[in-house]
């Protein structure tokens, strides 16, 4: 059988197609479908983004203090006590609801009376086990940080600009622990705390010539936190207006935006 005109129609049914697929693409590229397409997407995105970050959050404690997990069967356990090891899932959640009310009470406890005294004291116990004291004293100190109520720990702290480079070219935000003053190789050094984005406290400690270290105590360190935690894009809202000269943040631009509108109005 001789197959070569059906070939040649295969051949030419496959440019046919591949030709009629770029013509849709251009047409579909020209008309703007893709961009419209994509300003649909990028709205969205956020919320997706954020139910699957829920789900996920959700899953874990479920995994984590599910009744089939080992604080699961606690909270069970605690809850049977007051209505029966025969009540299954309402003895869980009256467990939940008896451990967050403990939880609380004890907040409130060390809250109004011994605050100070019950962290010394539970620092110390802990600091004692070879193991567990490795991890606890620096998430211990990270948490005490984080804490809205403890502005103890947050007294030392600086903010800084901390310079690089032969000419300083390069200026980075950082946190400053403490006046203390090292000399390394006969030169004054100081120790600042660089941030990373997205996750500040992942960042590390370097020691930094002290004539390269310029204070900018008009700038908090929650200013800090949010810069970094938003990759930069609250930097306009967080610093002060001597360090905004030729941005247009989007108060001003809403504002102008207000202005052209009633105008045209």
């Amino acid at each position: 059988m001789n197959f070569k005109p059906t070939l040649k129609i295969l051949r030419w049914v496959w440019w046919e197609a591949v030709a009629g697929t770029k013509s849709l693409i251009k047409w579909i590229w020209s008309e703007g479908l893709i961009g419209t397409f994509l300003a649909g997407l990028f709205v969205i995105l956020p919320i997706f983004l954020t139910v699957a970050i829920i789900q996920w959050l959700v899953q874990a404690l479920k995994d984590f203090l599910g009744p089939g997990t080992f604080f699961g069967k606690l909270l069970t356990y605690s809850g049977a006590a007051i209505v029966g090891p025969d009540s299954g899932h309402v003895a869980f959640w009256l467990g939940v609801v008896f451990a967050i009310a403990t939880i609380w009470l004890l907040g409130v406890f060390i809250k109004g009376f011994a605050k100070r005294k019950v962290d010394h004291a539970l620092g110390t116990l802990l600091s004692q086990v070879p193991v567990f004291r490795t991890i606890y004293k620096p998430v211990s100190q990270i948490l005490k940080l984080l804490r809205t109520d403890e502005r103890t720990e947050m007294k030392g702290m600086t903010v800084v600009f901390c310079s690089f480079g032969s000419n300083h070219g390069v200026r980075s935000l950082a946190l400053q622990p403490g006046p203390d003053v090292y000399t390394v190789d006969g030169v004054e050094h100081v120790i600042v705390y660089i941030p990373t984005s997205p996750v500040p406290m992942s960042g590390g400690l370097i020691f930094v010539r002290k004539e390269a270290v310029t204070p900018a105590p008009e700038i908090s360190v929650d200013d800090v936190m949010k810069i970094y935690l938003s990759l930069g894009a609250l930097g306009p809202q967080s610093m002060p207006a001597k360090y905004l000269e030729g941005i247009e943040t989007e108060t001003s631009a809403d504002a102008e935006s207000d202005e052209s509108d009633s105008e045209r109005k």
